[in-house]
């Protein structure tokens, strides 16, 4: 099974989307100087942030692709369990593309997140200095500052827990 948490950032609007379920009284926190709004997702479609090289090579696939993708407001966040090597990554990515989103995607160690970067390229027209991979502070901040130049994210655990118990102390 793969579970990833994925966030929408609009570019035109300058709106970080995060699922519901992440407790509002933490992103308030993580966030004390922002505008926080609560409710449903903006509808607006912006446009294309990448393409998928391949189409979905089974029914599998695709309905792992329009489960992922469909915004039910019941369900903000979903997991996809299917069998090894059915595609879920490629599903989550194109599911990630049908949304017209930017990606943060939260991985167990470094090495999946190698996996998800190489995964990445193979599956998309993203370029590899296109993808971002945090890891310690530094490249956190990086990331705050250059958020437009890179298309995915992807990070651990660790990492956010490690900064989040830093930024506490």
């Amino acid at each position: 099974s793969i579970k990833a948490t994925f966030f929408r950032y609009d570019d035109e609007e300058k709106i970080l989307t995060i699922p519901a379920g992440i407790g509002m009284n933490y992103i308030q926190y993580l966030f004390p100087n922002k505008q926080i709004v609560f409710g449903e997702m903006n509808p607006k479609v912006s446009k294309n942030i990448f393409i998928m090289k391949n189409k979905p090579r089974s029914h599998i696939q695709q309905d792992a692709i329009n489960f992922l993708s469909c915004n039910n407001q019941e369900e903000p966040q979903k997991m996809l369990c299917l069998a090894t090597g059915t595609g879920k990554t490629f599903s989550a990515l194109s599911a990630l593309s049908t949304l017209r989103s930017r990606g943060i995607i939260f991985v167990a160690s470094d090495a999946l997140a190698t996996q998800w970067k190489n995964a990445i390229l193979e599956h998309t027209n993203i370029l590899e200095q296109e993808i971002f991979i945090i890891q310690g502070k530094d490249s956190i901040e990086k990331a705050k500052n250059k958020i437009n130049k890179f298309k995915i994210f992807i990070t651990t655990f660790q990492t956010i827990n490690n900064y989040i118990e830093n930024e506490n102390n």
